[in-house]
């Protein structure tokens, strides 16, 4: 009797409960699969960034948030992750303008809630980079 492979969504739900377990390593490992099964996927790529980014690899965190957008331009939590990312980064101008665009297009919902707090904590750190009141 032959073993059924996963699929592309159990590699994936797999991957998002490592994640959120704090196991980031297999949770990686387990999205990469993932993606080799479905690469024209912006939630998988989404999932493998999100897991990076909590493992705080940012260049290969930035890189997955990248292909969502390629696939997806308009994916708005891959947007604010990638504020996120880019807010990590040191990267205050830039950051600025994603979370400022989720805000702009989820101004109700809770990417938008989480874009407005994360604008302010950048405000702050944009404020004492350039000497202003802390």
């Amino acid at each position: 009797m032959s073993r059924r492979r996963p699929t592309f969504g159990e590699y994936n739900a797999m991957g998002v409960y490592l994640n959120s377990r704090g196991a980031y390593d297999l949770a990686i490992g387990e999205l990469k699969k993932a993606r080799q099964i479905a690469p024209l996927s912006p939630f998988v790529h989404y999932n493998l960034a999100a897991a990076c980014f909590e493992k705080r690899d940012l260049d290969q965190a930035f890189s997955a948030v990248q292909a969502a957008l390629d696939l997806q331009p308009y994916y708005i939590k891959a947007r604010l992750l990638l504020g996120l990312i880019l807010k990590t980064k040191g990267l205050f101008e830039e950051s600025r303008r994603e979370l400022t665009w989720v805000v702009e297009q989820d101004p109700s919902g809770r990417s938008g809630r989480d874009a407005r707090e994360a604008l302010v904590d950048l405000e702050s750190k944009m404020a004492r980079r350039h000497g202003g009141p802390q």
